[in-house]
């Protein structure tokens, strides 16, 4: 553990740590991280979703430099000096995953730089719509998507006992070739969304390059998230803190609580590991 006051990059998650389910930053939140970026600290966000749900935010902070999307797949700069990564599913696979989810009805997304894809719009990416604040582009096929080498990411969202079954069927007929993620949308525990990811994509992977980059290294970083998919970001940084809401198994690997968002638990750790010289 590094003493308060050395540490040089506040790693943040998005969902649940920056924002709530209105997916609006607070005023206090926004004035503290605007502040440690006047103070020469370097801010970036560590999300599962794509460069367009986050990019007002950015622009808003003021957030330069890179950050991570789509839970490790996509490390890009969108502001200025572009991308430092971006992974891309193996074209035959994924195309072998489009297949099987039409011929099981199973709602799939693909996820390129510029948008995300879907061959039918129902109820299910009616809330994936408002939870990554812009609507797909919806294809007569997913093939050619699937077949351009240009999918970094892509979603499966089950919901009834039939599709996760068929869902695992799915997911398993392709586990050696990629790695899954299981994630939920607020307020709806009863939607398995599932990201379909290169083997080894994760955020500690994706932070490892941006610290690479920055050269400013782990132990002089402090990441702040609320789910599974942050658990090695906060293992591998000098303090890894989680949110008030998070999960149990969350608080466990941590070395510190805040508050919840809700409460402006991000503010509570900016003042104790970022404090203001006098």
């Amino acid at each position: 553990m590094t003493d308060a006051g050395a540490y040089r990059a506040f790693i943040v998650d998005v969902d649940g740590t920056l924002v709530d389910h209105t997916f609006a930053v607070s005023s206090a939140v926004g004035a503290a991280l605007k502040g440690l970026r006047t103070r020469g600290v370097f801010v970036s966000l560590s999300t599962g979703k794509p460069v367009q749900s986050c990019i007002g935010y950015i622009h808003d902070l003021g957030l330069a430099g890179y950050h991570t999307f789509c839970a490790g797949a996509h490390v890009t700069d969108p502001t200025g000096a572009g991308d430092l990564y971006a992974s891309k599913l193996n074209p035959s696979r994924i195309g072998q995953v489009v297949q099987q989810c039409r011929a099981a009805g199973i709602t799939l997304e693909l996820y390129t730089h510029a948008s995300y894809f879907v061959e039918v719009e129902n109820d299910y990416t009616d809330i994936q719509k408002g939870f990554m604040l812009f609507p797909p582009t919806r294809v007569a096929s997913l093939d050619p998507i699937a077949e351009a080498n240009d999918v970094i990411k892509g979603h499966l969202i089950l919901g009834t006992e039939r599709e996760k079954s068929e869902g695992a069927k799915i997911m398993e007929s392709v586990a050696d070739a990629f790695s899954f993620s299981l994630g939920h949308v607020s307020g709806r525990r009863d939607l398995d969304f599932h990201s379909i990811l290169e083997k080894g994509i994760t955020k500690l992977a994706a932070l490892e390059r941006v610290a690479a980059s920055t050269e400013i290294p782990l132990e002089q970083m402090v990441t702040i998230g609320d789910s599974g998919g942050d658990v090695g970001i906060l293992q591998a940084a000098g303090i890894g803190v989680a949110m008030g809401d998070a999960q149990d198994e969350i608080k466990a690997v941590a070395d510190d609580v805040v508050g919840s968002v809700q409460d402006d638990g991000l503010c509570e750790a900016i003042a104790r590991y970022f404090p203001a010289r006098a």
